[in-house]
């Protein structure tokens, strides 16, 4: 069945609570050695993902919190120009959120260590199905 995909909207949760969906991913950081062990560990579900696009976003926001110095430091990385913020993802998952006016998907990245445990659930619970 195929996905259409649709704007940020509301849907009703369980309880008839209201939430807000968005069509971008959360955005957070986890430590370079923590994306490194799963990537070895996990290969087929985890990767590092070094794309343009998604280091804008990792800037973006970490400039929200700490600033465009701080930012660049982490993002560019210091005098060895090696980046301390990985920009990791989980390839072939997608987060599919269903709005009144039709599906919004995103692809979870930049996981802290909490966000971690629920997306790792996620992707085993999506690729079961699957």
């Amino acid at each position: 069945k195929p996905r259409r995909r649709g704007r940020e909207g509301h849907s009703q949760g369980k309880g008839g609570r209201s939430f807000q969906t968005q069509s971008r991913p959360q955005v957070s950081t986890i430590p370079l050695s923590v994306a490194f062990k799963l990537a070895r560990r996990f290969p087929s579900y985890y990767e590092i993902a070094c794309d343009e696009e998604e280091r804008k976003a990792a800037r973006r926001v970490v400039r929200e919190r700490r600033g465009e110095a701080e930012a660049a430091k982490l993002l560019d990385g210091g005098p060895d120009r090696r980046p301390s913020v990985p920009l990791f993802s989980v390839p072939g998952v997608r987060v599919v959120l269903k709005t009144e006016e039709g599906s919004v998907s995103y692809k979870p990245m930049f996981l802290s260590l909490s966000q971690l445990e629920q997306t790792w659930a996620l992707a085993m619970g999506i690729l079961s199905r699957t």
